[in-house]
């Protein structure tokens, strides 16, 4: 029905679904028979205690579920529809390393704990299944979206359950250009510092030490959205490749100005600036493809 939230740092997703349930009651003889009609409030605590309940749940569940809304509906012929609005949080394993260009896919598994698969068999109504959208997300893109009824092991008994697959993309856009655009511009600043002539070293290492103290900002920007993982990311790829240009242009100048070698060999001070230049694209694009590929 609705995607909430994806919290990649907590690793839940947050959802809010309208669910139907459909069986036919057959009560037992001593049992008490509910009337035709529409059972809502304090009618449908009364009638729950008379009847049969599949008792479905979700499996992977991140805290407990509310349920905002329900109602029974007893049709003459016995038939009982069950229509419940829940709001949950699933438990998500989000692989981030390719952040922000990364592809998840969210599972959500409704299945009887209560009753095996001898007991009830959860069937998926077809038209449902035709027309199941994924929705919209501002920070997402849905690729694509499918549900399915598989068997679910608890325990040592099985069960019925039926599982919602969604495809997700995460929308690079915002973190490209406020995060990757200006880090990549920063460095290119940095490098405008190999063209000052005759300022005093410090002068001329105020600009890089600048933009390197900038990143480190981004840095921890970064580190307030994406979950404290134990593998490196796309986005930290690029920052220490950030970090290790501007650390290489500080270098550089203080040779530049201090090694009699490259004071008497101005040609190759000129070219090792071009190089640094021409380097840094390379050297993104070899970070983009060893992630991405």
């Amino acid at each position: 029905h609705a995607i909430n939230e994806i919290n990649a740092p907590r690793g839940y997703a947050s959802f809010g679904a309208m669910t139907m349930l459909r069986w036919q009651d057959k009560p037992e003889e001593d049992s008490v028979q509910l009337n035709p009609g529409v059972y809502h409030g304090a009618r449908f605590h009364e009638a729950v205690d008379k009847i049969w309940m599949p008792g479905v749940s979700i499996a992977n569940l991140y805290d407990s579920p509310m349920l905002s809304d329900q109602a029974l509906y007893v049709s003459e012929s016995g038939e009982i529809k069950l229509v419940q609005q829940w709001w949950f949080s699933v438990r998500t394993n989000l692989n981030i390393k390719q952040f922000p260009l990364d592809k998840h896919q969210l599972d959500i598994t409704w299945f009887s704990p209560i009753y095996d698969i001898a007991q009830v068999s959860l069937k998926l109504d077809p038209a449902f299944k035709s027309d199941f959208v994924v929705p919209d997300l501002p920070e997402w893109h849905e690729e694509s979206g499918s549900v399915h009824t598989t068997i679910m092991r608890l325990d040592s008994s099985a069960h019925h359950a039926i599982t919602f697959k969604i495809d997700l993309e995460r929308k690079p856009w915002f973190y490209v250009t406020k995060l990757i655009i200006p880090i990549v511009i920063l460095v290119y600043l940095s490098m405008l510092a190999l063209w000052m002539k005759d300022d005093p070293t410090a002068n001329r290492c105020a600009l890089p030490l600048t933009c390197l103290l900038t990143i480190v900002a981004f840095q921890w920007m970064v580190y307030n959205v994406v979950p404290k993982v134990d593998y490196e990311l796309l986005i930290d790829a690029i920052i220490f490749l950030s970090y290790m240009t501007i650390s290489t242009v500080l270098f550089s100048i203080v040779l530049f100005n201090h090694c009699r070698f490259f004071k008497k060999h101005s040609r190759l001070r000129h070219a090792l600036r071009w190089i640094y230049i021409l380097l840094f694209p390379i050297l993104m694009m070899l970070v983009f493809l060893s992630y991405t590929l």
